[in-house]
């Protein structure tokens, strides 16, 4: 307890959470809102801009790392996955995906759904496998908005791109592919710089309840503005 929360224990409250929201009248559903954010947001303590992992204490520092592997890396663009759900939820498409890349030679950032509330701009990052480069990534914003529930304020869509500004400089990026599975991150994916932006359309997402109008507005706009998008099944398509 005085180390706060482990990710498996953050995961496994955020999933009961969500399913107890799922299931709830919409009268409680603001005051499971608050908790779930709340849950979101705890680490157990103060914390600087980069989160220690169990894999290294400055998950980045090793980033500039001069070995073969890593000087190789450089010589490719970076990816940049803006999720549809969290790295440690369950593993499925996007960390297939990610880990392929990642082998292949491509530095990958996973900006996963979860955002941390705080007000100041900044990110934190795990190292996610001590052979491949895969960074698990969480922004910052204040009031930490939920992806699925409507398009960030623009307030928020100012910070988010300050948070990622930081990474990008922390990360000494070059080129970017960004790949945006959830629409929420349009806006975001759209300010990065010497990019190509990639919609992997991986969900109906008009056929979720949570699912704003706003939110499918910018899937419309994003399957006009993206570079590329793909679909897993011909359903999909």
């Amino acid at each position: 307890l005085l180390r706060g929360l482990i990710k498996k224990d953050k995961a496994a409250l955020k999933s009961v959470l969500r399913s107890v929201y799922e299931r709830s009248p919409e009268a409680t559903k603001p005051l499971l809102r608050s908790a779930y954010q709340k849950v979101r947001s705890y680490t157990g303590g103060p914390s600087d801009t980069y989160v220690t992992s169990e894999v290294d204490a400055h998950p980045l520092t090793h980033l500039a790392d001069p070995t073969p592997h890593f000087g190789a890396v450089r010589q490719k663009p970076d990816y940049y996955f803006f999720g549809v759900i969290d790295w440690h939820l369950r593993h499925q498409r996007p960390q297939h995906l990610a880990l392929e890349l990642a082998s292949k030679g491509h530095r990958v950032f996973y900006i996963g759904s979860t955002i941390v509330d705080n007000s100041r701009p900044g990110f934190s990052a795990e190292a996610i496998d001590p052979l491949l480069p895969v960074f698990n990534i969480e922004l910052h914003a204040a009031g930490a908005p939920i992806i699925y529930f409507g398009p960030p304020s623009n307030d928020e869509l100012t910070q988010l791109r300050c948070s990622i500004g930081q990474l990008l400089e922390k990360a000494d990026t070059q080129r970017v592919v960004a790949i945006v599975q959830h629409p929420f991150w349009t806006d975001i994916a759209a300010a990065l710089p010497n990019s190509r932006v990639i919609y992997d359309c991986m969900d109906h997402h008009d056929g979720f309840d949570n699912t704003a109008k706003e939110i499918i507005d910018l899937e419309r706009r994003l399957f006009k503005e993206a570079d590329l998008t793909i679909t897993p099944s011909s359903w999909l398509d």
